[in-house]
């Protein structure tokens, strides 16, 4: 088996796939915000027949909860960054993310690519007040002792 075969294998021993009445329900082993799984909706076909991708809703909140409130200006600025980046809007009422329509062709590399908005949207919970003041004390304390000493 060549190392595609074995990556390709690797990656999609990972998914889930589950119909539910909107659609799929896909799951991952990747670990979200909140410690559960990281898992999508393909939402479709509609009567136009296309399809959305979209979370459940409460990726956004769950960041929120942990410090990164995405109403400070610089972590605003890095989250509509990453939504313009994966092509995904954020509806303010549901608190949902999701992509714009999309062929059924289109869907597979929408995911993915929807996937890898959701991974990265963690990062802004590295930008929370509590985890920057820690983390610039510790290198603050380390170049202090490089420098001086204990």
């Amino acid at each position: 088996m060549n190392l595609k075969n074995q990556l390709c294998e690797a990656f999609c021993d990972t998914l889930t796939v589950s119909s539910i009445p909107a659609g799929l329900a896909i799951g991952t082993r990747y670990e979200g915000l909140g410690g559960d799984p990281i898992g999508v909706y393909v939402i479709g076909p509609s009567s136009q027949g296309l399809y959305h991708i979209q979370d459940d809703g409460i990726s956004v909140p769950t960041l929120e909860s942990l410090g990164a409130d995405i109403s400070n200006k610089m972590r605003r600025e890095a989250f509509n960054e990453l939504l313009s980046a994966y092509d995904v809007s954020y509806c303010e009422d549901t608190a949902e993310l999701k992509t714009d329509a999309v062929s059924e062709a289109a869907v597979a590399p929408t995911v993915m690519r929807f996937l890898a908005f959701m991974l990265r949207l963690q990062d802004l919970a590295l930008m929370a007040a509590e985890r920057a003041a820690s983390t610039f004390r510790e290198d603050a304390l380390r170049t202090i002792r490089a420098l001086v000493g204990d």
